[in-house]
């Protein structure tokens, strides 16, 4: 596996730049306030702007108060000496159970029996088969006419 990462030009940049950020992101946790820096992490340095995200407005505000401070002593660091500026982001914690509670709370989807018709008689005359399935799989969604009652 190593040699796969070493050899590709493409896989052992990726490499280089996740060490390099995780070697930052060491560095800026161990300069920050211990009680800030539980709440941040480094999420990117690009043209010599350093980005960290939090994941509360608050720490964020705290971590913009810092970002001087945390700048200055990241640059007496021979590595990290081209840094210009610092950009904070918030980025919320969300889980899975949020988003799968969320989707479960949305309205199942749905057409009328004649839109899925059109949209079946419709792919019945496409030629490319990815969208002639992707249409018919759309038409599925047509809510079935109730069923004629035999006994009456």
């Amino acid at each position: 596996m190593s040699d796969i990462f070493t050899t590709s030009p493409v896989l052992s940049r990726f490499v280089s730049k996740v060490e390099q950020l995780s070697k930052l992101n060491r560095a800026v946790l161990k300069k920050l306030d211990p009680t800030i820096a539980s709440h941040c992490r480094v999420a990117n340095l690009r043209d010599g702007i350093l980005i960290l995200t939090t994941h509360s407005p608050i720490w964020g505000h705290k971590l913009r108060f810092q970002g001087a401070e945390l700048l200055s002593a990241l640059r007496t660091e021979p590595t990290f000496c081209s840094i210009k500026s610092i950009q904070s982001q918030v980025i919320p914690k969300e889980t899975r159970e949020t988003h799968s509670a969320a989707l479960q709370a949305l309205p199942k989807p749905s057409m009328s029996p004649i839109s899925a018709a059109v949209l079946q008689d419709a792919a019945l005359d496409i030629e490319s088969p990815k969208l002639k399935q992707s249409m018919l799989n759309l038409a599925k969604w047509g809510v079935k006419p109730p069923s004629p009652d035999i006994n009456k």
